[in-house]
């Protein structure tokens, strides 16, 4: 193809509709260098005039095509001034089209009367030819338009409707995302799980069926399947934790462990007069939940009411007599007594059994070195929460229904049909109920995170509830804890393994009640939060520590009962050892300590704390006023550009032996808020 050819007047155009496809995408191809060469003539034209490179904004020369330049612009200035006079053929495709418009508007312009004068090297040709390049440039681009929908008849016959794996793989993941566990940012919100049970579920059952649906879908839906390992301490969840990590689809979205603490207690498993009494408890706990959930004149409540009393009373008359006249004795509503004999025999075995288990795995730490191995695999960061969960054994869950609905909650199985009794009866404890049983579960908390350090994996996030549920403080010395094989562990690695932490979360719901606190417990708590604190790259921290506080009765006085007395216990040495230049959230409760730690705790704040709430604070000795002074110069300014929440009660301790605890925590948050400028705790006084 040469110039001559390319350069073809108007009327030589062929019609779109009568090309087949070669010669279709030959006239395309000619029809793109027309353009560029019609282009080219145009920009040097404005460039010799003005300087600007016209259609070639970048103001480089354009390159000749075929031609030097001086040839080339000769041909196409030949070409133009017979392209408008030659074409007077009425357009085969667009009969109403002027193809002579463009040229004759811009003609106008400079030679019609009054035209605007111009500088003496203006040549009027000059702007007539650039309009002559418009001109012919709309007849390529509209014989371009003909030439492409021809194209479209041409393939259509070739051509399939698109659907949704049509899209490029990134915009499919970028949907998938959007049923992924809902902290996007990487952050794994444990606490989250069981408040929006409903909306994952929901979730999970849209990530199962598209799963289904292709290859494509199976392999961007799995990773999202499980993103947190739920675990109980047993066989069965280490086979599907190894079954989850082996899995090449899954493995990539595992970002977070929850291991149950759930326990079998050797006090109950061994003594099925104790077992016993303990479920008349859960189930009439239960029941009285039932009660809550229904009110007592739902209809429901009949079911609830007749279930509860058939298993007090066969359960009661296991105890003490003979199960052979249980039925005769009590008329039972499920029926035969042997039922209820079989299930509670069975329930009880399978609850001994699992206690064997799981004391097994304890004693020997296989569970232990097989979890640390397996998440060590993944190598990524990862969460880890261990939990005393505050729900009982029996199903509260099942029985919640429809958020919001009430009339969707359905009372729990077993107060319907017996036979759910015997895989309730047989699950692990998640609390105790009485303080003389000793969790051995509680072991955990230290020995699975040193152990995990040891194999090289990487937590990032670290989360520990309810600790109002451990007995003893033990468990949080990682002295206590023999590897099988290396030297003994101390503080040092358990600080070792908190070296990468991003958050950190020790929770507690309730106080100890009358369970008194010995020194060495205080102590180590202290070592163990000095360690669980000690990483600079903390961007989250929460602790509670209301399993320090006890309550005791004062005597009764006249027309009242007895008066609760709540007492924090204090932390003696220092725990904020370290700074937190990256520190966005913190949240201290319940905490009893010297004015300077709490001053270094303040100064350990970086410059980037997006929210601080404290509650319960007491300080022994000395004043509030440095304390607050620290965190109005980093806050004040922040919580006043809406970058920073504040929430600050219950202040106990310096001025707050004055105007009172609440009165304290309201004067101190709006101070360090910046809402007053005057310092109230020196017109107060030292306390």
């Amino acid at each position: 193809m040469n110039i001559n050819s390319v350069l073809i007047f108007r009327e030589s155009w062929p019609v779109s509709g009568s090309l087949e496809p070669d010669e279709l995408y030959e006239e395309l191809r000619r029809v793109d260098l027309f353009d560029q060469i019609i282009c080219a003539y145009h920009s040097r034209l404005r460039q010799a005039w003005t300087g600007w490179g016209g259609f070639f904004i970048d103001g480089k020369n354009p390159q000749p095509l075929f031609l030097s330049v001086e040839a080339e612009d000769a041909a196409v200035h030949a070409y133009l001034l017979q392209a408008l006079a030659r074409y007077t053929r009425v357009d085969e495709e667009d009969p109403e089209a002027d193809w002579n418009k463009f040229a004759k508007d811009f003609g106008m312009v400079v030679t019609k009367p009054g035209a605007p004068k111009h500088p003496a090297d203006y040549r009027p040709d000059n702007r007539i030819l650039m309009a002559q390049c418009l001109a012919v440039r709309g007849w390529c681009s509209r014989h371009e338009e003909f030439l492409r929908r021809r194209e479209v008849q041409l393939q259509r016959g070739k051509i399939r409707a698109l659907h949704i794996l049509d899209l490029p793989m990134d915009v499919l993941a970028y949907m998938f995302d959007n049923f992924r566990h809902r902290s996007m940012s990487g952050l794994v919100d444990l606490g989250r799980e069981q408040r929006e049970a409903q909306d994952r579920e929901l979730r999970l059952e849209t990530i199962r069926s598209a799963r289904l649906v292709c290859r494509a879908f199976n392999k961007l839906a799995s990773p999202l399947l499980c993103p947190i390992l739920h675990l109980s301490i047993d066989w069965q969840s280490i086979d599907r934790a190894r079954k989850m990590i082996r899995n090449p689809l899954i493995r990539p979205g595992v970002r977070g462990v929850r291991l149950g603490l759930s326990y079998c207690p050797s006090e109950l498993a061994m003594d099925e007069s104790r077992f016993l009494l303990m479920v008349l408890k859960e189930v009439r706990d239960l029941y009285q939940y039932c009660c809550l959930v229904f009110g007592e004149r739902d209809h429901r409540m009949v079911s609830a009411r007749n279930g509860f009393e058939t298993i007090h009373e066969a359960v009661t008359m296991y105890r003490e007599t003979d199960t052979r006249n249980c039925g005769r004795r009590t008329g039972m509503r499920f029926g035969s007594p042997h039922r209820y004999d079989k299930v509670i025999r069975r329930g009880f075995q399978a609850y001994r059994d699992l206690h064997d288990e799981q004391a097994g795995l304890l004693r020997s730490g296989v569970f232990t070195s097989a979890l640390a191995s397996l998440l060590a695999s993944l190598q990524r960061p990862i969460a880890l929460n261990l939990f005393f969960n505050d729900a009982f054994r029996l199903p509260y869950a099942k029985s919640n229904g429809i958020q919001g609905a009430p009339k969707t909650k359905r009372i729990p199985d077993i107060f319907v049909n017996p036979d759910f009794l015997t895989g309730y009866l047989g699950k692990a404890h998640s609390c105790h109920f009485d303080r003389d049983m000793e969790f051995e579960s509680a072991k955990f908390i230290c020995e699975l995170p040193i152990a995990l350090e040891k194999a090289g994996a990487l937590v990032t996030h670290f989360a520990l509830q309810d600790m109002s549920h451990v007995r003893s403080f033990a468990p949080l010395d990682p002295r206590r804890y023999r590897p099988r094989l290396g030297p003994q562990v101390d503080w040092n690695n358990l600080s070792s393994f908190c070296g990468n932490l991003e958050t950190f979360k020790l929770l507690s719901w309730e106080s100890l009640s009358a369970r008194g606190v010995k020194e060495t417990d205080i102590h180590t708590v202290e070592s163990y939060l000095r360690a669980m604190l000690s990483s600079t790259r903390l961007v989250d921290v929460d602790v509670n520590l209301a399993f320090l506080t006890t309550c005791r009765r004062l005597p009764p006085t006249p027309g009242h009962g007895w008066t609760p007395q709540w007492q924090m216990h204090r932390i003696q040495s220092r725990i904020f050892t370290s700074p937190w230049p990256r520190i966005r959230k913190v949240s201290i409760d319940y905490l009893a300590t010297s004015e300077v730690e709490l001053r270094l705790f303040c100064q350990n704040l970086g410059d980037g704390v997006i929210r601080l709430f404290m509650e319960e604070i007491e300080i022994t000795g000395g004043s509030w006023g440095g304390i607050l002074d620290i965190l109005r110069g980093k806050l004040a300014a922040r919580v006043k550009l809406k970058r920073c929440t504040v929430r600050i009660s219950s202040l106990h301790g310096g001025e707050a032996g004055l105007v009172g605890s609440q009165q304290m925590g309201r004067i101190a948050e709006r101070y360090v808020s910046g809402e007053v400028t005057e310092t109230p705790w020196e017109r107060i006084g030292p306390s």
